[in-house]
Order: structure tokens, then sequence, then C-alpha cells
């Protein structure tokens, strides 16, 4: 019996020994981690921090201990905790900020470098561009610098993991310029030395999975052409408007009415052009009689209208006495002299006499006697209150039942741009970048170009003022806590330019918000006071989160379209790619979060906004960095100086729409 039960212990021994061996030996993987923060308390040089603020922001109190010792945010995004970097003072480090810490000794076993940082261009504050690592054994010779990755939200974590341990005594970070402003803010930089663990191939983390994987498994760039369906984006005015679609024609067109003008009334720019008598696009300049409205699919005219301007019988641009005399003639000998447009102005059903006299009457008092009803402006009713010293907001109730929140935010330099759009508490849109247009501008073809407006500062701010849109009545916001419910809500920034000094201006601007329900329009004129030279600049643009901007549809003027994908987690360096360069006044992005939201982005002035598409750039789509995207109407040549003469206005039109389950 006691032999038996040994023989069975053998067996199951015997048994056992290749299954345990099996299951230790196969999945095991021996990986790197991080292990102690040997920069901690290690004395650094750092390039020089800004100070010049008011007492009660701390980050002014500067003690050389900052980035190494071990205090991070704390919840004051203006506290004792943070360096300041200003890129503005970096020209002697080819426009890098720079921290060197000297760890003491050479270390050996180097893994892994982070810097906790702001991300808070709302404040004035951005992440970098980029942010690198180098290495150094002698402070003199240093290894190629790896770029970090940005990890988080408005905190973020800068990190940087390399694959292979290594050895030096100095750790030097490189802190390109900011996204947009000139501050980024930094509270610690941590070096961790290594050590090795072995885990089965499974623990391994998600994120290190992804990262690994995610450029070849994800799709990304154009990944589908097609043709633009007339019956998703159909040609339509907006409710309201005095243009509307009858029997072929358009009608409500006035003298003096621009192809701007009209596509501003429209639902939806997609594939839409206003064509001349010889089939020519038209985006400057007077609308005339024989011009046609049309709408492009597959490179085709699939939809078209003949513009007809009211009152100008004639043909010759303009409403005069000659019109008149050509109605009355048509209503006395109507066989004879017959008429094309609008002319039964007194609304009675026919055309008469009368209709002559009050067309005669218009031309004598245009003020007084209209020849059409104006446009009746669409309404939303928002409440906007002035909630701090660098803030207003504005709240309106969605038709989805959620609340629709949009901010404005003061800029160090005093200007006001768009901040954040959320609906329903979740942010859509914003939060980190420009909207609004930003300019590469100079003085004269052979100096440098400097950025110019939006997040980038080099704009004055002359005067803000508040309207209700529907009677033109000015408001009051100026005292914090204030607020007003707006039918119509309209914001008038007086802005100027320049190059650096701001009492050296170039260019005198005015930019109109009007934010009605899920629409934000912004309607900007500048008028030239100097001779400016241009570069890649920016006319419109939108900055989105990939997780509800992951995808853009361009919809081309031409009739066709092209989808185009993002990195669900981008570069951290801002260096990951550009998609489109394509013609499309209009942009349908979406995400994969939230679905039932969605946006759509145009621009209406296409001569003044995007050159008719000359350059290059055209409408593009960034893949920012880890978490945003960003899409921007392009204007001018990066190669090349391009020469706007004093005296030249301009007027740039754009919106934003919040399309939700795809409808207006």
């Amino acid at each position: 019996m006691k032999r038996f039960k040994l023989l069975v212990y053998v067996i199951a021994a015997a048994l056992l020994v290749p299954l345990f061996c099996s299951v230790v030996a196969a999945d095991l993987v021996t990986v790197y981690v991080a292990d102690r923060n040997v920069a901690l308390g290690k004395t650094y040089v750092a390039s020089e921090p800004f100070t010049a603020t008011p007492p009660q922001m701390g980050y002014q109190d500067i003690d050389g201990h900052e980035l190494t010792d071990g205090v991070k945010n704390t919840g004051d995004l203006y506290g004792t905790c943070w360096h300041a970097f200003d890129y503005r003072k970096y020209t002697e480090t080819n426009g890098e900020g720079q921290v060197v810490i000297d760890l003491g000794s050479v270390t050996e076993g180097l893994i892994e470098f982070r810097a906790e940082m702001i991300n808070y261009a709302t404040s004035g504050i951005d992440a970098p561009l980029y942010l690198k690592f180098c290495v150094s054994a002698d402070g003199v010779t240093y290894s190629e610098p790896v770029s970090a990755r940005a990890k988080g939200g408005n905190i973020c974590d800068f990190v940087c993991k390399l694959s292979e341990p290594v050895s030096a005594r100095y750790v030097k970070m490189l802190v390109g310029s900011p996204l947009s402003g000139v501050f980024m803010f930094c509270s610690e930089i941590e070096v961790y030395n290594s050590k090795t663990v072995q885990v089965e191939e499974s623990e391994l983390s998600e994120e290190e999975s992804y990262e690994e994987e995610s450029s070849e498994t994800e799709q990304t760039g154009i990944i589908e052409t097609g043709v633009l369906s007339v019956e998703e984006w159909p040609l339509e005015f907006r409710s309201g408007s005095r243009f509307t679609l009858e029997d072929g024609k358009v009608l409500g067109v006035v003298a003096g009415d621009t192809p701007a003008s009209l596509c501003r009334e429209l639902v939806n720019m997609a594939g839409v052009q206003v064509l001349d008598k010889s089939g020519r696009e038209v985006t400057t300049g007077a609308l005339a009689n024989g011009y046609k409205l049309v709408q492009y699919s597959d490179k085709s005219v699939a939809v078209s209208y003949d513009i007809l301007i009211t009152g100008d019988y004639n043909s010759d641009g303009i409403v005069s006495s000659d019109d008149a005399i050509l109605l009355l003639r048509h209503v006395l000998f109507p066989e004879s002299y017959s008429i094309e447009g609008t002319a039964d102005f007194n609304g009675n059903g026919k055309i008469d006499s009368n209709d002559a006299i009050h067309l005669l009457r218009h031309v004598l008092f245009p003020e007084n006697y209209a020849l059409v009803e104006d446009s009746v402006p669409q309404t939303a009713q928002a409440t906007v209150k002035h909630t701090s010293s660098i803030l207003y907001t504005l709240t309106t109730a969605d038709a989805s039942g959620k609340n629709i929140t949009l901010t404005f935010d003061k800029k160090d330099w005093g200007t006001w741009n768009i901040g954040t759009w959320s609906i329903g508490g979740v942010r859509l849109a914003g939060g980190g970048t420009d909207w609004e247009y930003v300019y590469r501008a100079s003085p004269s073809s052979s100096a440098s170009v400097v950025w110019s407006g939006g997040n980038h500062g080099n704009e004055s701010l002359v005067s803000l003022k508040f309207f209700e849109g529907t009677s033109g009545e000015e408001v009051d916001l100026s005292a914090v806590g204030a607020s007003h419910t707006f039918e119509r809500f309209v914001m008038q920034e007086q802005t100027t330019l320049n190059w650096g000094d701001v009492s050296n201006y170039y260019a005198n601007v005015v930019r109109t918000y009007t934010v009605v329900g899920r629409d934000i329009f912004l309607d900007v004129t500048y008028d030239f006071v100097k001779d400016c030279w241009y570069q890649l600049s920016y006319s419109c643009m939108f900055p989105v989160p990939k997780t509800h901007g992951l995808y853009i549809d361009f919809l081309k003027d031409d009739g066709t379209t092209a989808k185009a994908a993002s990195l669900k987690v981008g570069a951290a360096d801002y260096s990951g790619p550009f998609y489109g360069n394509l013609p499309a006044s209009a942009a349908h992005i979406y995400g994969y979060k939230d679905t039932e939201y969605s946006f759509l982005i145009q621009v209406y002035t296409k001569n003044d906004s995007v050159d008719g598409f000359k350059n290059a750039n055209k409408l593009m789509y960034w893949d920012m960095n880890t978490n945003e995207n960003k899409l921007y109407f392009t204007k001018f040549d990066s190669s090349k100086y391009t020469k706007v003469a004093s005296g030249t206005h301009w007027e740039n039109s754009c919106s934003w729409t919040l399309l939700v389950n795809d409808e207006e």
C-alpha cells in the first residue's frame, strides 16, 4: 500500500514539474520601470523666469528650488510652485527654454523623465509646442534630445520614457515656444532611475500596448473620397432670410449685394459657388443679373438658381431712375417692355404705377423706401454674465434640454477670445487655443515675421461692447458680476494689430461675434493703415478634442468630398501631420464620443478669408497633440512674402455650428 502511494506521488510530481516550468518560462518579459526620483532636491540652472506680476500671484517669488523641491500643483494656478517660462527671453538659446539639473555625480540606470506643466491657454499659459530631454556625463556633450509626451488635462505631465536606461550626471530639459500666448508654467522636473521586473505580457499596461500598435492598427490621413450629396447638404437659406429660392431664381437680392453677403445667409456652403455670366466663379464685387447661385456635386453643377437684382431692370448693377422708367413702361406697355425680377413693391399682388413710383422714391430716398423686406434675425435667449475680470460666460437653453455654454476669455494683452464651448457640462471644443485668426506679419519683405492676433498677442484692445441684436441697443456688462439675457447676443471688439510695438500698429480691426443657439458667427473687418507683408496665416480656426473631433469631412467647393482621421493619441511634441490641404469652404467634424454631436465650420468670404484657395495649404486639419486636433482656413504662402498695401480693406466672415444628430 505504501509503495502504491509513493508511486502516485512520483507520477504526480513528474506531471507537475513540466507544467510548472512551462508556466514560469512562458509569457514572462523583463521590463525597466521607474524606481526613484534622483533629481529630488538637486540643484539646477534654468532660463530666466517671468516675475513681473502683481504681489498676489505667488509664482513671482523664485527661490531657485521650485523645479526639484518635490512640490507639484497645489491647486493655485499662480502659486509659488511654478517656474514661469517666457519664450520671448530665449533668443540667446535658439528660442528654447532650458533647465539643466546636476545630479551630483554620474548616475546609472536613468529611464524616465517627467515635467508637470499647465495646459491652460484661456489664462494666457499654454503647453509648449514640444518638450525634450537629453543627458550628459560632463555637462558639455549631450545626447540627442528625446521628445516627451503629454498626459492629462489642464494640469498635465510630460513624460519621456527611454527604451533602455542610460547613465548621466546632467539632465537638460528643452522647452519649445508655447502653442499660444507667451508663457509656460512648470512645477516640477523628475528624473527616475530604474529597476527591472518580470511581468507577464498580458499584464503590460493597456497604454503601452496601444502605443506600440497604434501606428499599425489605426487608419489615419485621407481614408475616403466621395461625391457631395446635395440631399444631405441642401442649398437653402436660413429661416427669416430676405433671400428666397423660387422657381429657379434667387429673390430678395438688391444692388450692392456681394457673393459674401448672399452666402452668409446660407445654411451651409458645401459645394456652393457664385458664377458670373461666363460660368466662372466670382468671390468679390457686386452681384449682377445673369449671375447664378449653384451647388456642385461630383464636379458638375447639380443645383442652379438665377440671381435677380431687385429693381435693376437694365442690368447695369445699380438701381436708378432709368429702372423706374423701364418699370413704368412695362406697366403701360407690357407687350413691348418686359422686366425680370421682383417688382410688386406694395404687395398688392400686381405690378402697377404705384410700384414704379415706389421704385423712384427708393432712388431718391433709399433709407425710407426699401425694395425688399429686411431679414428677420433669428433669436435664441442667452444669458451672459461677466463672471470674473478675465471671463464672460454665455449660457443658452438648447432644444435638446441641455444648456450650451460658451466662454470668452481675456488675454494678457487685453483682447477677448472665444474660450470653451460645452453642452450639458461636456466640453465639445476650445479651451486651449485660438479660434479667431492669427497672422504671420512683418513691416517689410526683409524683416522677420511675428505672430499677430489670436492667442499670440501683438494685438491691442480699443473697445469692447455688447448689443441686443434684435434692437441694436447697447448693453453694459462692464462690472464683474453683471449679467443680461439677450434675444440675440452680439459682442463687438475694436482692436489694432501690430508687429510687437503697440504704438506702431498696421491695421484697425472690428470683430463682431453673434451667437444664436447652436451657431457662432464671426464677422471681421480689417482696415490697413500701414503696408504689411505676410506669410502663411490663418483666418479662421477650430480647436477640438479628439474625442469629439477625430474625423473630418472636407466638403469641397467642386462637389467632391474627402474624409480624414487622426490618431486617437497624437504626438506630444506637436509634430503630428496636417491632413487635407483642400479647397473646401465647409468642413464637417465629428468624434467617437457623444456621437450625437458634430460640427459644421465654414467661411463665406472666399476672397478675403482664403484668397480663393490659391495657396498650397488651403483648408487643413492638424493632428495637433496627444488629445486635440485643430482646423485651419489658411491664407498667403509659407515660402514668400505677400504685400498688403495701406488702405486695403478686408471683410472676413465665418461660422461654427453645433449639429445635433446631424440636424441644424
